[in-house]
């Protein structure tokens, strides 16, 4: 069952959004017990559309791509099969400007602070910063904004070791969050995750969090 959907980086809610869901299921099948539970990823054009034709950059245009299925992966993969056969072939296909990569998508692009929080952060020392990551339960983690340096992300992990990383997202440099339910710091902007430790996990960042001793 899934639902409960958020983009990326903007929930500081998710252990609510689990029990919600349960209950939405039980109250429609016969559920007795939840084995497993996990947060999946998607990526959506602006206009919901996949991209499935010829790649844009590719010069010799030989190169055709099925990417951006917004959850419609069975869909799209059938329709991806029959439209990039006859683009291959030559054939026409009339849903061939309705997926087109080379669309232009109409919207505004959507604003945030970096950070996908209301409001700038207060800025703190990094001596102060320090004693509050030191104070973060096994398992835990948090960014804070230090003066002079910008924003920092920090875990706890279940050794009682903190792992000081950067915030900023190695994509375009917005500021990640942390998201409690998965262990992971996330961009609001583009939606790349990190691991707790810094390594990258979904793209489009394709570098890991720069890590500092402390």
């Amino acid at each position: 069952m899934g639902g409960e959907d958020h983009e990326t980086g903007y929930a500081d809610d998710i252990e609510e959004r689990y029990p919600r869901l349960e209950l939405w299921t039980k109250e429609r099948f016969p559920i007795q017990d939840i084995a497993y539970r996990w947060s999946g990823q998607v990526l959506e054009p602006k206009d919901m559309m996949a991209f499935i034709g010829r790649n844009p950059r590719d010069k010799r245009k030989n190169i055709f791509i099925a990417t951006g299925d917004s959850g419609n992966g069975m869909t799209h993969g059938t329709i991806a099969g029959m439209l990039l056969t006859d683009l291959i072939l030559g054939k026409r296909n009339r849903w061939a400007g309705l997926y087109n990569p080379s669309r232009k998508i109409k919207g505004k692009p959507k604003k945030s602070n970096g950070g996908g929080q209301e409001g700038k952060p207060k800025k703190i020392k990094l001596a102060e910063a320090t004693k509050k990551a030191e104070l973060l339960e096994s398992g835990q983690g948090t960014v804070l904004e230090i003066k002079r340096k910008g924003p920092r992300a920090f875990y706890k992990d279940t050794d009682g070791i903190i792992h000081s990383l950067s915030a900023v997202c190695t994509h375009l440099g917005c500021t990640v969050n942390w998201n409690d339910s998965e262990k992971s710091f996330e961009c609001p902007c583009h939606g790349s995750r990190f691991s707790y430790a810094g390594t990258v996990i979904n793209g489009p960042a394709n570098e890991d969090l720069a890590k500092f001793s402390r």
